[in-house]
């Protein structure tokens, strides 16, 4: 992106933009993606840092003060949630926790057992009717 692009789209963002911030994300969401990923977070874990990410971008857009800053700084804010996240992790592995583990409402798990094993994937997850029961 030309830097009077970048400019104008990153003003407009501010503005409020959707076209504009479509555009940002576009720029910049494959290679958040794989700095996620290469902090060895699962699927599930790289998406929440990306997320937190965009989350903290938008709440602190107006205080880059050039958008070339941008990439750079997205880049940065993934490494330091990958960091966290990685760490997070290995604590409750360390602890014995399971992790993304998600409160389900009772009886949950007898009906999901009557689901077939292969229709039970949910965005990547596998999720068997023992596990809901946690």
């Amino acid at each position: 992106m030309q830097s009077v692009d970048r400019d104008r789209v990153v003003t407009a963002a501010r503005a409020g933009s959707a076209e504009s911030w479509d555009s940002i994300v576009g720029s910049n969401v494959d290679a958040m993606w794989h700095r996620a990923m290469a902090a060895g977070l699962s699927a599930l874990d790289a998406a929440q840092v990306c997320e937190l990410a965009w989350l903290r971008l938008g709440q602190r857009l107006d205080t880059l003060s050039t958008p070339a800053e941008i990439a750079g700084w997205l880049d940065e804010q993934v490494g330091r949630e990958a960091a966290a996240m990685a760490r997070q992790n290995r604590v409750r592995e360390e602890r014995g926790e399971p992790g993304n583990v998600v409160p389900l409402a009772p009886g949950f798990g007898s009906a999901l057992g009557r689901i077939p094993a292969r229709r039970r994937g949910i965005g990547g997850l596998r999720i068997e009717p023992a596990q809901a029961q946690l």
